[in-house]
């Protein structure tokens, strides 16, 4: 939800957006994605005729053929689409906005970081969320994060070199890892659920891992903090720092 709120926020404070339309698979991440979507329009107070919710359009799990959500999209009037989806039916979707002449600027959520769907012609100048810090060889040469840089060469180029052709997955497993190691460091040898919980709730401001700032005193949510990518001829590059909830 908060990924998707942030999106909306750079839309419509940044790129000028006035309609935005919601692709969402219909289920609790689409749904969260379009709950974020909702709220941010409230949040930002904009008169109804200054920027609208164009169309919510959702698919199932298992749908392969997107031509009735494209048409839909297209019909919305939407400026810009918002996408909380699979990457396969982003692709189909994408497809479909091609055959249909559909030029909307999309804006999507971290699932769509996928090599495959990012070559798509469609996929040039979409925006994406990233929790991650980058390494260069994301997000090119001077523009990665020295953390991420250094965890890449140094973990996974020396010890799992085969999954190094996809970058941001296998940070990711460092990323979710970093902070449970910390809490069970803090946590100390007699380890106990509940000490281990005091323990992830006492990580505030955390900023030593991938994500940009950690902080489990008030929730378990844990990061609020999303920075945007565009998509580009030469690859992915970033265009904000990490924004913050």
């Amino acid at each position: 939800m908060i990924e998707s709120a942030l999106l909306t926020r750079y839309a419509v404070d940044e790129l000028g957006s006035r309609n935005i339309a919601m692709f969402y698979q219909n289920d609790g991440y689409g749904q969260a994605g379009l709950r974020g979507l909702e709220e941010e329009i409230r949040a930002l107070g904009r008169p109804i005729d200054e920027v609208t919710v164009g169309d919510k359009v959702s698919y199932e799990r298992g749908e392969t053929n997107m031509a009735v959500q494209a048409l839909r999209l297209k019909g919305s009037g939407a400026d810009t689409v918002v996408m909380f989806s699979d990457p396969s039916s982003a692709a189909s979707l994408l497809n479909e906005f091609e055959r249909i002449d559909y030029q909307p600027q999309i804006l999507a959520s971290v699932t769509l970081l996928d090599p495959n769907l990012l070559r798509l012609p469609r996929m040039q100048g979409a925006l994406l969320g990233s929790w991650l810090r980058l390494p260069s060889v994301v997000v090119g040469e001077g523009n990665g994060d020295p953390i991420a840089d250094r965890l890449f060469g140094e973990v996974i180029v020396q010890y799992a070199p085969q999954i190094a052709r996809d970058p941001f997955r296998s940070l990711a497993g460092i990323a979710f890892s970093q902070p449970l190691v910390e809490a069970l460091e803090r946590a100390g040898p007699e380890l106990t659920r509940e000490g281990l919980t005091a323990a992830l709730q006492s990580i505030d401001s955390y900023q030593e891992g991938l994500f940009a700032d950690l902080d489990f005193s008030n929730s378990f949510q844990g990061n609020t903090a999303v920075m945007l990518l565009r998509m580009t001829p030469v690859g992915l590059r970033p265009v904000t720092d990490f924004l913050q909830y």
